[in-house]
């Protein structure tokens, strides 16, 4: 699953691309040579594990429930 989302998201980036090494997207070849689209396919690594949980990851982002200011000391907010 997770190397899917990779895919998933490089191909969204390559198509979304507007200057891609200064050659622009694509249409008639997707992955000519100097696209954005080819320089992320060329790469990819696959192999990476789908995780259940991550435990390690807890607090390293502001909680949106805690609004754009916070609310109080050790609930920082999004901005």
């Amino acid at each position: 699953m997770a190397d899917f989302m990779v895919i998933i998201a490089e191909a969204l980036i390559g198509r979304a691309a507007t200057d891609n090494y200064g050659v622009p997207y694509a249409r008639d070849n997707y992955y000519r040579d100097g696209t954005f689209a080819k320089a992320l396919r060329d790469a990819f690594k696959y192999g990476r594990q789908t995780q259940e949980e991550c435990e390690w990851n807890v607090g390293r982002m502001p909680n949106p429930e805690h609004g754009c200011m916070g609310r109080g000391e050790g609930k920082d907010g999004l901005k």
